[in-house]
């Protein structure tokens, strides 16, 4: 007995994210590579690194008291 599967249309939108979720578990199967941290720190160097991401992640508005001076 042979089983023959029906022609079914899913639409383009479906199989987007029919596609989007199967990559999502072939990473969860894979070993994780290296953090953008790491590539980072490998890239530049440690303490550069250090001060770009700080640089990027920090708090720079400026603070109500600069604004009146």
């Amino acid at each position: 007995m042979t089983l023959v599967a029906p022609d079914i249309y899913i639409g383009e939108r479906a199989a987007s994210r029919l596609l989007a979720d199967c990559a999502a578990l072939a990473w969860l199967q894979g070993p994780p590579g290296p953090t953008g941290r790491e590539r980072l720190e490998r890239a530049l160097g440690g303490t550069l690194a250090d001060r770009l991401v700080s640089a990027l992640a920090g708090d720079h508005r400026m603070r109500v008291r600069e604004l009146v001076a």
